[in-house]
């Protein structure tokens, strides 16, 4: 069975929540709140949610970085694009998900932080280069995406 953890930073404490997302529907004039779902833990003494920031809200992924860390939709990454004429190019980007194609991409970033329209497959980069690393995300860095790449 796939893993559809997700995490969101919480309205109230600003923290990450780690959990299961979904919507709550209600009759306020803000009829959609979202919310992670954390699992069950017995210290807790049951279920609890956690108001999230919407735009905050990733899904898992099932890989990790070269350091162990888990990766989430968007994280900011560091990665290495290979070819065949040695002409490698190091490439800051964000996990994203695509759609129509049901699959993440990353979302390639320029200097100036304004992503430039190449996009690469999120398996593919993963396959070809052992050393994709997270080195933040769009919510708590993402200026990060301004600053030089090595």
């Amino acid at each position: 069975m796939r893993d559809r953890l997700c995490r969101g930073k919480s309205v109230n404490t600003e923290e990450w929540a780690y959990g299961y997302y979904y919507v709550e529907d209600n009759d306020t004039p803000y009829p959609e709140i979202s919310m992670i779902h954390l699992p069950y833990s017995i210290d807790r003494g049951g279920k609890v949610a956690i108001k999230v920031i919407p735009e905050s809200v990733g899904q898992k992924l099932c890989r990790k970085d070269v350091n162990e860390k888990e990766m989430f939709e968007d994280d900011i990454l560091e990665f290495t694009v290979f070819d065949h004429n040695d002409n490698d190019t190091q490439h800051k980007g964000v996990i994203s998900w695509n759609d129509k194609l049901c699959e993440f991409y990353i979302r390639s970033a320029k200097e100036d932080g304004y992503f430039d329209g190449d996009y690469y497959n999120f398996v593919w980069v993963f396959e070809q280069d052992c050393e994709i690393k997270v080195i933040g995300n769009l919510t708590d860095n993402p200026d990060i995406l301004k600053e030089n790449t090595k």
